[in-house]
């Protein structure tokens, strides 16, 4: 800086010294009366100081402190950008300083700017600020989105804005290229604020003291940045220009000085003010060109510096700290460059520098550089190998920018790849080392990529993937001479087969001579051997001991895949009962014929992939007044339904034994049923029409059995309903339901019919359907006892079949979808299952061979649409060759030895209902109650008030007063 006079801070024309604001004062009443006498009238504009984002300071730039008073002047600089202004545009500015009470105001504070050109090369001191002016400003050009960044500065004076502790925000007067005034800005709050410091041998705040470098050796017009953390994070603690920038500011602090000081007067030198509360000390002194980029510096991690001394709570007020060149070297950043010195592939890797002086630095690996036919073995200060050699990772101490070049050794390389050989799963490792030069050693690697392969054992490496070659474990080493693929061993498992007696009462299990088998060998079962177990015949082998794992039967195969134990499957010897409650009991025709026996099978539901019942009850058709025939080829015979109680299982035939032509053209028919026992008897005969088939029966009372026949309805041994086509007769709840199969629209599939056979009513919601076959009902829970969930079953061919569902809602039959299987269907039961439903369906169209039992469950509830998991789908049962499964339903169970009562007769007389019964001699009139219904489809029997009295010992009489209250009545106890 030179020296030169001292000029105003402020443009004023005065005569005799006086404050400020009254000079403002004057000078406005002075400009109003001279307005007034030219009788004319001028508008005074400008722009009040405004805090925005659109001047926003770097933080990294921006220092917290300045010195204060005249005659320590020292320069603040800081690096700022401003936004919102028209792009590719170039503006007048100028920069100072305010207080808070400023802002609002058409001021802009005070200080003289000091004013960078946007490449750095010009510094001007401007004493007297003004945008028209030559000298009182600075431009600079926006670029094309209207924003700038460049370095601003300042000088303080003696202003009172500037007195030690006030509080301070930079300001920029920006005026059109032009000279307008355009704006007046300060930085957002958030931005921060400066503080003056007053230069004091006094510790704390506001006092400072001065700080400088006269031998950094820094560049000229770059920028010195101090912190009081060795990161240099946060906001410095001052900002400063390097000497010389040219220009000539008056009224220097004396440790500072002009072109004669010891600082103004030496290139590279730098000078400012630090805080004397400075508990961290001065801990990064930093070096930054015009474009905010660090070119040199140093730090000290506690603020002691070991040529300089201690910064920290400084109290030398004018008398400086010195920062020798030997803590701080500013001018020393070296750089280091990497060079591939001949590489024909990839490039150079690219230091992070530049490095200050002694800067430790970590040389690089090769990147990417490869050269034809040499190995990198390192780096060198020399091309030709002749300087220091570095090696990947080492560290390098700069003391001058470096090159490093690589070195390179000629020979030829091979590759090492390892192969998976077969694996079913993980990845190949990768040999990070690969390629190797000729003659290198090689480790081999481990399973590093978690190899497997389904059923073997990893078992190492091999040159040949049939493992003829050279084996190589993990970690075992090799000179490589060739390129070389490795290839994962493996070893086959090995797995047993073992077989359990499971409960055996005799013998012992069969042992497998084969046994241990290697991995996807083909098992054969064995057979039971001499295993034996009383009461019961072995039925085959399962992988579970309950039989709900894969059944195996002798002689059968599987491919090993683990360890197997298979246990033998015991079915009870037949003793023509009891049937076990839960159970299910299946018409089996014996032949496929048009005229044949049949037998009752009970099966159990709990088991899969049976091939032998629990028992086989045969059905007499070859002798005396008793037998039954069916016909095993006919697609609708051989219904199995169950006694409203459940004890009786019901099914019809031909009362013939006759086994000549086809079974349909005998005329006498009859229902024959089973009790828990497995006792038979013929409930009843009627009396058919030839080539008519009869199909199912069922009873509310065990005494009446109410018989579907292709020609219509049946009681015992009366026609009481001509009704075509119909099929399954059965009771639910004390209701009599049959199933048609009927194009005509009237016939609605499934009907109620009532208590004396002569009706049918179609339930509400359903309608005809010309391939239903059977049908079930269930009581969800969700309306009490009442059965409220309906299954049909249809059956479009032996291989495709639908089942329907609907759900009993006001009344109204809802339809909840359609399931269609793949397996076909002809008979039907259920059962409640966790909110669900278990459907057992016999497979196939009713006269299919060697047919099965499945079982759907269907998740959804009441109301809610079918959802069956096809997966999930069980095969129970597989019927032995040349016979055919019909119907099915739930075993009979035990039932009370009780007298059921039986209607005889109902009558009005003067407007009451008067029904007359049947029951046991010892019964009391107190025995039994009325209930009745008015729509059979639709809504259940409910208790009717009525009078019961006695007319004899098991002759009842009941009276319902008044209007009849129902259609149909039941007695029940």
């Amino acid at each position: 800086m030179a020296t030169q006079p001292a000029l105003p801070e402020e443009v004023s024309v005065v005569s005799n010294p006086q404050p400020k604001t009254t000079m403002k004062k004057n000078c406005r009443q002075i400009v109003a009366a001279l307005l007034a006498l030219a009788g004319s009238v001028l508008t005074l504009s400008a722009q009040n100081l405004t805090q925005t984002n659109a001047f926003l300071p770097a933080p990294q730039f921006y220092p917290q402190f300045t010195a204060s008073g005249t005659s320590s002047r020292l320069p603040v600089m800081f690096r700022a950008t401003l936004t919102n202004l028209d792009p590719n545009s170039t503006y007048r500015y100028y920069t100072q300083v305010a207080t808070n009470s400023d802002i609002g105001m058409a001021q802009s504070g005070a200080g003289n700017p000091v004013l960078v050109s946007e490449d750095g090369t010009t510094f001007t001191y401007a004493t007297t600020v003004s945008l028209t002016t030559a000298g009182g400003y600075g431009t600079f050009t926006t670029d094309a989105n209207g924003s700038y960044t460049g370095w601003f500065g300042f000088v303080n004076t003696g202003n009172a804005r500037f007195n030690a502790g006030a509080v301070l925000v930079p300001t920029i007067t920006i005026g059109s290229a032009s000279g307008t005034l355009l704006h007046r800005w300060a930085p957002p709050a958030a931005s921060g604020t400066f503080t003056p410091l007053g230069f004091s041998t006094s510790a704390g705040l506001p006092n400072g003291t001065g700080i400088r470098g006269t031998n950094s050796s820094a560049t000229p017009k770059n920028f010195i940045a101090l912190h009081d953390n060795a990161a240099g994070s946060g906001r410095p603690l001052a900002v400063t220009y390097v000497e010389d920038e040219g220009l000539a500011v008056t009224s220097v602090v004396g440790f500072y000085g002009t072109n004669a000081g010891p600082v103004g007067a030496i290139n590279g030198a730098w000078g400012t003010i630090v805080p004397n509360a400075l508990a961290n000390g001065v801990r990064r002194i930093a070096q930054y060109n015009n474009a905010g980029v660090l070119v040199g510096g140093n730090a000290d991690a506690d603020g002691t510096w070991t040529a300089s001394g201690s910064t920290v709570n400084p109290v030398g007020g004018t008398t400086p700290i010195d920062i020798l060149a030997a803590d701080a070297p500013l001018n020393v950043a070296f750089t280091l460059t990497y060079n591939g010195n001949g590489n024909t592939g990839g490039t150079a890797p690219v230091d992070a520098g530049p490095h200050p002086v002694n800067g430790q630095v970590t040389v690089l690996g090769p990147g990417t550089l490869t050269k034809t036919g040499s190995s990198f073995t390192g780096w060198n200060t020399a091309a030709d190998g002749s300087g220091t050699a570095y090696a990947p990772a080492a560290t390098l101490a700069l003391t001058s920018n470096t090159t490093l070049f690589a070195q390179w050794t000629v020979g030829t390389t091979y590759t090492v790849t390892y192969n998976g050989n077969g694996h079913t799963g993980g990845t190949p490792p990768v040999d990070p080392s690969s390629p190797y030069t000729s003659g290198a050693t090689v480790t081999v690697l481990a399973n590093t990529g978690a190899l497997v392969k389904t059923g073997h054992t990893f078992a190492g490496w091999n040159t040949a993937a049939d493992g003829s070659g050279t084996d190589y474990a993990p970690a075992a080493t090799f000179t490589i001479t060739a390129n070389t693929v490795l290839y994962a061993k493996w070893a086959v498992n090995t797995y047993t087969v073992t077989y359990n007696g499971n409960g055996n009462t005799g013998g012992a299990a069969p042992v497998d001579p084969s046994s241990p088998y290697n991995f996807g060998s083909t098992v054969t079962v064995l057979g039971p051997g001499s295993l034996t177990k009383t009461g019961h015949t072995f039925a085959n082998w399962n992988t579970a001991a309950d039989g709900s794992g894969t059944a195996y039967n002798p002689a059968g195969t599987f491919s090993i895949a683990n360890n197997v134990v298979l246990y033998a499957i015991w079915q009870s010897i037949p003793t023509n009962g009891p049937f076990t409650p839960g159970h299910l009991a299946v018409f089996s025709a014996d032949t496929v014929s048009a005229n044949t026996t049949f037998s009752i099978l009970e099966i159990n539901p709990g088991l899969t992939n049976q091939t032998a019942p629990v028992q086989t009850i045969g059905i007499n058709g070859t002798n005396g007044a008793t037998a039954l025939r069916t016909s095993g080829s006919a697609t609708s015979t051989g219904y199995l339904t169950t006694s409203d109680d459940g004890t009786l299982l019901s099914f019809t035939g031909h009362n013939t034994t006759n086994a000549v032509g086809n079974v349909n053209t005998n005329l006498l028919r009859g229902v024959g049923t089973l009790d828990h026992l497995g006792n038979f008897t013929l409930q009843t005969t009627y009396t058919g029409t030839s080539g008519q088939q009869t199909r199912s029966a069922t009873s509310l009372d065990n005494l009446t059995w109410y018989i579907g026949d292709q020609v219509g309805i049946f009681t015992n041994e009366s026609t009481v309903l001509a009704a075509q086509n119909v099929r399954s007769v059965k009771s639910f709840g004390g209701t009599l339901y049959t199933l048609r199969q009927s194009s005509t629209p009237t016939a609605t599939s499934v009907s109620t019919v009532s208590p004396d056979g002569t009706t049918l009513t179609g339930l509400p919601g359903l309608t005809n359907n010309n391939t239903v076959v059977d049908f079930y009902m269930i009581a969800s829970g969700s309306s009490g006892a009442t059965n409220d969930v309906l299954y049909i079953l249809e059956n479009t061919s032996a291989t495709v079949g639908r089942i329907a569902k609907y759900s009993l809602v006001a009344g109204e039959w809802v339809a909840n979808g359609i399931y269609t299987n793949n397996f076909g269907g002809f008979g039907l039961c259920a059962r409640t299952n966790a909110g669900g439903a278990d459907l057992f369906i016999t497979s196939g169209s009713g006269a299919t061979a060697a047919n099965t039992i499945r079982q759907v469950t269907d998740t959804a509830g009441h109301n809610a649409d079918i959802t069956v998991n096809p997966v999930a789908i069980r095969l129970l049962y597989t019927a032995a060759a040349g016979t055919t499964l019909k119907g099915l339903a739930f075993a009979p169970v035990a039932g009370s030895a009780v007298t059921v009562p039986v209607i005889t007769g109902v009558t009005r007389s003067g407007g009451n209902t008067v029904i007359t019964f049947t029951g046991a001699t010892s019964d009391p009139a107190g025995a039994f109650a009325v209930v009745g219904t008015t729509n059979l489809a639709a809504v259940p029997f409910a208790p009717v008030s009525a009078t019961i009295i006695s007319l004899s010992p098991g002759v009842f009489q009941a009276t319902v007063p008044g209007s009849a209250p129902a259609a149909f009545y039941r007695i029940q106890r």
